[in-house]
Order: structure tokens, then C-alpha cells, then sequence
């Protein structure tokens, strides 16, 4: 008896570090793709990864599992691969994704072009507890705690940190705060056993730079370069897209502003001000250029 009381409380001691550290695996395997999606789209990194923690069971719900759907979207019209799953009804019809970085993108498609999600656009984009009330407000789900939740979530494993560009890539190369200790030391004596071998192996020879491949979160263009056409960009407009930096980017007409391109290529004013580094909306310059990403 006391053998099995023993066993117990050692599961129930050992359970809530399981489940930290299955929120710190998700967190370490997505965080690239919420930021990516940050840039692209506009949803704060710390939205989407709690939401998808949240939606997803940390990625072990049988939506996640059997249909890469990570935020419990429905079909609403979706003419892609389906599932059917219990939700709020019995067999509610749910997208089914090829992976899910694909879940991520429709994730923010969704989000940014369904008009009740509009008004989320003209927060600040550390607005994070903004975003999470906004959510609840206009149906994201019927749990009246919802937005708690996120928040509760974001401020436990410090997600607002992936919506700030400094903090996110200090992040990105050092890897989940929430590693064991243990595992470190032993990486970090490993590190050092080796190098002290290579530095008396090698002692005439320069130590080479890390060439270890991780993606960069991508930044404002510093240097400029030639404007070359741009590929993969079917805008239906009479001019056409550039890139300068591997940024897309137009030449303003007469008479036009910020405002104006940025309703034709379905920005929000912020967010064509924030990529061009303005602060305000301005009539623009014959052949000025506008960056519109």
C-alpha cells in the first residue's frame, strides 16, 4: 500500500513538468512559423502560439493529429480537404491542412480577412491582452474564459517576447528558456571537452565562425540594392512589383498615398506606415517607393 501511495505522489508530483515541458516542445517547434506569419500578416507571434497550445492541446488533439488543424478552424465555406469531429455539435465539419505550417498561414488568413477580426489590426502589435479579449469579443470561441487563458498562457512562458523583433531572435538562438538544467550542463561540458580538444590539436589555426544554418527573422532592409521584377506576385494592377532587399515593394503614381496603395494591395494603413517607416499617412512623389510587406 504504501509502495503504491508512493508511486502516486511521485506521478502527480512529476506531471505538471511533463506538461510544461510538452508546452515548451510546441512552443521550441512553432516558434519560427508564428513569426514568420507575424511579418507576413500582421497576427502578433504570441497570439498565435497560444492559440494554437490552446487549440491544439499542445499539438496532441485529434484535430492536430489526424488533420494538422491547430486552431480548431471550421469549414465556413472551405472547399479544401475536410474532417468531421464532436465540437459545440456532434460531426461539425472542420479543415484539414497538408501540414502545419499550412494551419499557421490559414490561421492568420483567417484572422485578417474576415471582417468581424478587422478592428484586432489597429492595435499595437504588443498589444497581446488587446488581441486576446478582442478574440473572445468577436467569437473566436464560446468559452467565457478564453481570453484568460491566452493570457495566462502568454505570460507564463513569456510569449510576448517572439512579438518584439530584439527579444524574438535572442529567443530563436538561444533556444526554449525552459530547458532542463541538467541538459545543459551536459551539452555545455561537451562543448568545452571539444573545443579544448580541437584548440590543442589546431593551436595554429584561427577558430572558424559558427556554421551552424538557423533562419533569420527577417529585418528592415539596412543596404540598398538594385530594383529587380519580383517573382511570385499576381497582383492585378497596372504597375508592377519590385524587390529591393528581397522586399516587395511599387513606385507611387502622382497623387497617390500611403493609404491609397495600401488599400489596393489590402493593407491597413499601419501597416504599410510601419514597413515604409512612417508616421503618418502623406501625399506621395511621382516614382517614390513604397514597400508593401
Amino acid at each position: 500500500m504504501r509502495k503504491t501511495v508512493a508511486l502516486l505522489i511521485s506521478f502527480l508530483c512529476c506531471f505538471p513538468l511533463a506538461a510544461q515541458d510538452l508546452y515548451e516542445q510546441y512552443i521550441a517547434t512553432y516558434s519560427d512559423a508564428a513569426v514568420a506569419e507575424m511579418y507576413r500578416s500582421g497576427v502578433p507571434a504570441s497570439i498565435t502560439l497560444a492559440q494554437g497550445l490552446l487549440e491544439s492541446g499542445m499539438g496532441r488533439s485529434t484535430l492536430a493529429v489526424q488533420a494538422n488543424n491547430h486552431f480548431g478552424i471550421k469549414c465556413h465555406g472551405w472547399t479544401g480537404m475536410k474532417v468531421y469531429h464532436d465540437d459545440d455539435a456532434k460531426d461539425e465539419c472542420f479543415r484539414k491542412y497538408e501540414s502545419v505550417e499550412d494551419s499557421y498561414k490559414d490561421h492568420s488568413d483567417f484572422l485578417r480577412y474576415k471582417d468581424r477580426y478587422k478592428f484586432l489590426f489597429d492595435l499595437e502589435p504588443t498589444d497581446y491582452k488587446g488581441w486576446c479579449y478582442g478574440l473572445k469579443s468577436a467569437g473566436y470561441a464560446t468559452d467565457p474564459s478564453y481570453a484568460n487563458k491566452l493570457i495566462n498562457i502568454i505570460e507564463k512562458y513569456r510569449l510576448y517576447e517572439f512579438d518584439r523583433p530584439q527579444t524574438a531572435a535572442s529567443r530563436n538562438q538561444t533556444g526554449s528558456r525552459n530547458q532542463t538544467t541538467t541538459r545543459k550542463q551536459t551539452t555545455t561540458r561537451k562543448q568545452t571537452a571539444t573545443r579544448n580538444q580541437a584548440a590543442s590539436r589546431h593551436q595554429e589555426r584561427k577558430p572558424r565562425e559558427s556554421t551552424s544554418v538557423r533562419r533569420e527573422i527577417p529585418e528592415s532592409p539596412s543596404s540598398m540594392e538594385k530594383l529587380r521584377k519580383a517573382d511570385g506576385f499576381s497582383f492585378s494592377l497596372s504597375r508592377e512589383v519590385y524587390e529591393r532587399n528581397s522586399v516587395p515593394c511599387v513606385l507611387a503614381f502622382g497623387g497617390e498615398s500611403y493609404s491609397s496603395i495600401a488599400a489596393e494591395y489590402e493593407l491597413f494603413l499601419k501597416e504599410i506606415l510601419r514597413f515604409n517607416e512612417e508616421d503618418a499617412d502623406r501625399e506621395l512623389k511621382p516614382g517614390e517607393l513604397v514597400y508593401i510587406r
